[in-house]
């Protein structure tokens, strides 16, 4: 049996996402929400948005005397999947086609089908994530020939990519984007404005203290999913102990 994964964490059965956040505890690695929560609470042992890197051979993190390159952390998220796919399917999964940002290279497709045999995993193939989403939502079984445009936003990394679909075929015809303008890159520069309106208020700047750094991008991170919805949201900055301070952000 097999599941198509993402290394963001969907799965084809599920309508949630594992955040791709790892945390390092005494226990061992904690991969999605539990991971993200102790981000939130400001702890180091934390890995996320290695995709960023993959395929490279300089990109390392030290967590408990051990070294993890992309591909080692891109594989226990990947185990962490295939252990969810087992339980929703209740059968083993040892085969997956993995899907990948259409701008990957060779060496990064490379690591990551790596990953996925390191997580335990055949992988079948490799796909890019605009033409997964073009068979998500059906539009392959339209009639006629289309040319499609695909915005693809993950939480790393922002592409764009225009793909032709006939009955037989997806071609991508061109394809670009920023692996540096994810929805945490959003996160940053919400939280980098506030942080400055709060500066100019209080004299004191959230981001310079850790623990309210962290919160302050978990409630960036939600008022940015609410105007997904409205046109208006309100989040709380706190400085410690002292300082609560309301603030409306505006599309």
């Amino acid at each position: 049996m097999f599941a198509r994964m993402g290394l963001f964490g969907r799965l084809i059965f599920a309508n949630g996402i594992t955040p791709s956040v790892i945390y390092f505890g005494p226990a061992g690695p904690v991969v999605g929400d539990e991971a993200k929560e102790m981000q939130a609470l400001g702890d180091s042992d934390i890995a996320s948005f290695y995709k960023r890197s993959m395929g490279s051979h300089t990109f390392l993190l030290n967590f408990g005397d051990k070294d993890y390159s992309p591909e080692d952390l891109s594989a226990i998220m990947l185990r962490k999947l295939k252990k969810d796919a087992e339980i929703e399917l209740k059968a083993s999964v040892n085969q997956a086609v993995i899907t990948v940002p259409a701008y990957f290279n060779n060496f990064q497709r490379q690591a990551t089908i790596n990953a996925g045999e390191m997580a335990g995993l055949k992988v079948l193939r490799i796909i890019n994530e605009p033409t997964a989403a073009a068979l998500v939502y059906g539009t392959s079984q339209s009639s006629g020939n289309q040319t499609v445009l695909v915005f693809d936003l993950g939480g790393g990394t922002f592409d764009v990519t225009i793909i032709r679909i006939s009955k037989t075929a997806i071609e991508v015809l061109a394809t670009d984007g920023d692996h540096e303008l994810g929805g945490k890159d959003w996160d940053d520069r919400i939280a980098a404005y506030l942080g400055e309106r709060f500066h100019d208020d209080h004299g004191i700047n959230p981001l310079d203290d850790v623990m309210s750094f962290n919160d302050l991008l978990v409630r960036c991170e939600e008022a940015k999913k609410q105007l997904s919805n409205r046109d208006r949201a309100r989040l709380v900055i706190s400085n410690g102990d002292l300082i609560t301070y309301p603030f409306g952000i505006t599309l």
